[in-house]
């Protein structure tokens, strides 16, 4: 049998190439399942990008060594060669989007500098040829969405913006389209049974026998990394005299993180410990910084107690999750939750919501607990605190499940799924 063409969405890729701050779980997601289709002796692949970052090609080789001996379209040299095994098609339709007059001047120009190339480029495309358009986040763009000898597929992640508006001052354009393109005819992989139900129940466009779970994987892979505790301290400022309780991720509301830390500031006074504190780990989301500093001096806690180190290298979680006392995620709402298997993964205790799509996540590895409920946070902080045996049966069964979530099973099952429906 042929190889089958599959024009895979890059973009969310090449929009994070530049920075590692700005990388959410959706780029690890879109960059692990481009490693996995590139791989695959069953496709041959488009990389579609729908912005001119191409520019980070770059970079993109470095993430994908494979991807070293190709040669891709260099924004350069609109002259130069595209391989005949992978190519690159740009589409400029979205710098016209933007509201800013000169951004969208800038766009302008900068897009009128490839026009030549992009004539000559999209003159080479035989949408006949291509059988499938996959996109790891965004909705087909319409010139592969009207085209129904293309299969279309999507990742479906969470329905945030429509549970949490309030959290959204600034419009989701991705979303809107995503939520206007879904129809009964395309393909759909949501990344937890929760995200499914709730895009059935939010989309009913969508043909429920047409979105399949696809659990997905950690971004990278994280082990236990014990020796590296010292060295980690030192970087971020945490205490050596003190065991940690560690939470990764944006500091947004949804996060839940006042609750945490409220439940923390009671703990650490109901007891009287001094040798445990609460290290926050990522960046504060828009205006949320002056609440934290506000919610810092209504908890009263004593200097050096909570710390928010701020981002965190990639290659740094891997330490800090392993040296953790334990891990705190209760969140009020998630598609998936990848810090807590990131954490089974490295050997480090999670204390999680018993809500949305954790508990599948977590399974029975871990303390799931009624994100609402301050008492109820107390009593987890107590269990692994005081309890060492509880603890360390919990860090051996989050190695084992995290076991269950890889790349490989991810991608065996979206193969499946294409092949049987083209």
């Amino acid at each position: 049998m042929s190889k089958r063409v599959v024009v895979y969405d890059a973009s969310v890729v090449f929009d994070n190439l530049s920075t590692t701050a700005s990388r959410s779980g959706v780029f690890w997601v879109a960059l692990n399942l481009l490693r996995e289709f590139l791989a695959c002796s069953d496709f041959k692949v488009l990389i579609y990008c729908r912005d001119y970052n191409i520019v980070n090609i770059a970079a993109l080789k470095k993430l994908i060594p494979g991807l070293a001996g190709i040669e891709f379209l260099d924004s350069t040299n609109p002259k130069s060669v595209l391989n005949r095994k992978q190519k690159i098609i740009i589409d400029k339709r979205n710098f016209y989007r933007h509201k800013n007059f000169f951004l969208h001047l800038w766009y302008a120009i900068y897009s009128e500098i490839f026009t030549h190339a992009l004539h000559a480029l999209k003159s080479e495309i035989d949408y006949k040829i291509c059988d499938v358009f996959f996109s790891p986040m965004a909705a087909a763009p319409p010139e592969f969405a009207r085209r129904d000898s293309i299969k279309k597929f999507t990742v479906l992640y969470d329905v945030t913006p429509i549970l949490f508006p309030q959290f959204f001052n600034e419009r989701q354009v991705w979303f809107d389209d995503l939520l206007q393109s879904f129809n009964s005819r395309d393909y759909y992989f949501a990344i937890s049974a929760n995200t499914r139900k709730d895009f059935l129940q939010y989309c009913p466009n969508i043909n429920p026998d047409h979105i399949r779970v696809t659990h997905i994987a950690s971004a990278n892979k994280y082990s236990r990394m014990l020796d590296a505790g010292e060295l980690l301290r030192k970087k971020y400022n945490i205490p050596s005299e003190m065991k940690y309780i560690f939470s990764l991720s944006n500091l947004e509301p949804r996060k839940n993180l006042n609750r945490a830390l409220k439940s923390f500031a009671a703990f650490i006074k109901k007891h009287n410990i001094m040798d445990l504190c609460f290290v926050l780990g990522g960046t504060f989301w828009k205006n949320y910084a002056g609440a934290y500093a506000d919610l810092l001096k209504e908890l009263d806690v004593p200097p050096g107690r909570i710390l928010a180190i701020g981002y965190v290298d990639d290659t740094d979680v891997a330490g800090l999750l392993s040296n953790a006392h334990w891990l705190v995620y209760t969140s009020q709402y998630e598609g998936f939750g990848m810090p807590p298997l990131e954490a089974m993964q490295c050997g480090c205790p999670v204390i999680t919501s018993n809500s949305s799509s954790l508990p599948e996540v977590v399974g029975d590895a871990g303390l799931m607990i009624d994100c609402d409920s301050e008492e109820q946070h107390i009593q987890a902080y107590e269990q692994y605190y005081f309890d060492h045996e509880l603890r360390n049966a919990n860090i051996l069964k989050g190695l084992e499940r995290s076991k269950n979530f890889t790349w490989d099973a991810t991608f065996a099952l979206m193969k499946k799924a294409i092949l049987e429906i083209i």
